[in-house]
């Protein structure tokens, strides 16, 4: 799903000058494995600059890389439009993941949480991932709906921003220890910011990264990318020169049970991923729509996966619900 180090995009012009070849020349050095762009804000297309959209050359510049790219949405509490812009930007570009970006205009909101959660996921569909960024201490925000909201993600992004203060393991740790009543995966995100006459020096984001792994999370990654480069060159270096473990190895992808005689099926639902694998680890290669037919040349996984060209899979039925039927 995701792994390593990111980083947090929030303007891509104010990023290397906006150069495309410049921020994937400095993701490379930094050794990233992913990226997180603001695609929308509110109801709003984002990082749309005099008239042009800046995320598709972005998008595929980093792919191109090996990068993995999620986008991110920063919601003001009206569902209904704030899903849709998600969706369009989702649907059209395709991202590894989205990250909801939820905090004070949602609290004592639990209604319109769960709609707009509802309304995302009813469109991007079951595969892709999603997650939850904001406060990293449920205690001190009692009235924000963080259920509402993990009831339907698949793992949560707190900000443990130690703003103030130099010591990002212990609110690490404690941000753990929190979000254990969620029963969701943690991914983090460390400081790399300056704000308010505040910075985290280079030993703060040593230590934020060493202990991500001493308590044997998958990764981290840090807001943001514009302000770390003009505000915090020494985090950004730690950065820079820390490697993430290795990652692991991946999955094979099990031969295909090959078919008697040739089938053919019908896509019963609109965009559905396909995979390089049989199975929702596998990352997604594009999508299929509803009507389409597609020929079955092998089965395989625990559920029904079938493989529709050579090192291309959809889901047939899968977690009980049927996405195609024979014809």
């Amino acid at each position: 799903m995701i792994a390593g180090k990111g980083f947090y995009i929030w303007k891509i012009r104010y990023c290397e000058g906006g150069n495309v070849f410049a921020i994937v020349e400095q993701a490379i050095r930094l050794q990233l494995s992913h990226v997180l762009i603001k695609a929308a804000d509110g109801p709003y297309r984002y990082n749309v600059y005099e008239g042009r959209d800046l995320l598709p050359d972005l998008v595929s510049a980093l792919r191109d890389a090996g990068i993995q790219v999620w986008f991110w949405q920063y919601i003001y509490g009206n569902p209904a439009s704030e899903a849709m812009a998600a969706i369009e930007r989702v649907q059209r570009l395709q991202p590894a993941g989205f990250v909801v970006n939820a905090e004070v205009e949602y609290k004592n909101k639990p209604a319109q949480a769960e709609a707009y959660m509802k309304a995302l996921r009813a469109g991007v569909g079951n595969d892709l991932p999603i997650a939850l960024s904001t406060y990293r201490w449920p205690s001190y925000h009692p009235e924000f709906p963080f259920k509402s909201f993990l009831a339907y993600c698949d793992f949560a992004m707190p900000q443990v921003y130690w703003m103030q203060a130099h010591n990002p393991r212990e609110q690490l740790v404690r941000t753990l220890a929190e979000y254990k009543q969620f029963n969701r995966p943690v991914f983090p995100t460390g400081a790399c910011f300056r704000e308010h006459g505040w910075w985290p020096t280079a030993a703060d984001v040593s230590e934020f990264i060493q202990a991500c792994k001493d308590l044997s999370l998958q990764g981290c990654n840090f807001w943001e990318w514009g302000n770390a480069r003009l505000y915090v060159q020494d985090g950004w270096e730690v950065i820079r020169s820390t490697s993430w473990a290795t990652p692991p190895a991946p999955v094979p992808v099990p031969a295909p049970v090959p078919m008697p005689e040739a089938l053919r099926a019908r896509v019963l639902v609109d965009s559905l991923n396909v995979r390089s694998g049989p199975g929702t680890g596998y990352p997604a290669v594009g999508r299929l729509q509803a009507g389409s037919l597609v020929d079955i040349t092998g089965l395989a996984g625990s559920d029904v996966w079938v493989e529709i060209e050579p090192g291309k899979w959809a889901a047939y039925r899968y977690g009980g619900k049927v996405y195609m039927e024979l014809v």
